[in-house]
């Protein structure tokens, strides 16, 4: 079993998308998984859930989007998405819902969190996108002290951009 990190929140972000472009695109749903390590092995999950977007006036799926990834694996889950989306501000004051859950249980709990994400160059940009268009900040930022907040791109970090020797590394050249 992999070990785990203790005493620190680990809040992940995923979206899925109608395509590579945020505007013509945009997105089909959010979700946020948080969770907290309860000793070298195991992990608690606090909160689980995710939200789905309509799509703004002029937002449409890419092709290859479309087919190589809803169609082809996907197709039930874009129906139920589909069914449940809510408008974009809505999405936007659940995420900062959401946010506040995750500093209500770091304050309760005395630990602080680190928000995650797999691609966060894409993911956590159009999340941030979303709540800039409705007047939050971005969610690097935290709203109550104005000081950056930890994030991780998970995808990095697992390729090995931690270990030492790589470029990123301590003794990079």
């Amino acid at each position: 079993m992999t070990p785990v990190v203790e005493n620190i929140l680990g809040v992940a972000f995923d979206i899925e998308a109608r395509g590579t472009s945020v505007r013509r695109n945009g997105i089909v749903s959010i979700g946020i998984c948080v969770a907290i390590g309860r000793n070298k092995e195991e992990i608690e999950v606090l909160l689980k859930e995710r939200v789905s977007l309509q799509p703004l006036p002029g937002q449409n799926f890419e092709e290859r989007c479309k087919t190589e990834f809803w169609d082809k694996w996907h197709a039930d889950k874009l129906i139920e998405f589909e069914k449940e989306a809510i408008p974009h501000s809505d999405v936007a004051a659940k995420v900062q819902e959401w946010m506040r859950f995750v500093r209500s249980e770091a304050a309760t709990r005395s630990v602080p969190y680190v928000i995650l994400s797999d691609f966060k160059d894409f993911d956590l940009a159009w999340i941030n996108d979303l709540l800039d268009a409705n007047d939050y900040k971005p969610l690097y930022i935290d709203p109550e002290t104005g000081s950056l907040l930890p994030t991780v791109d998970t995808d990095s970090f697992q390729c090995g951009m931690h270990r030492k020797g790589t470029i990123w590394g301590s003794d990079a050249k």
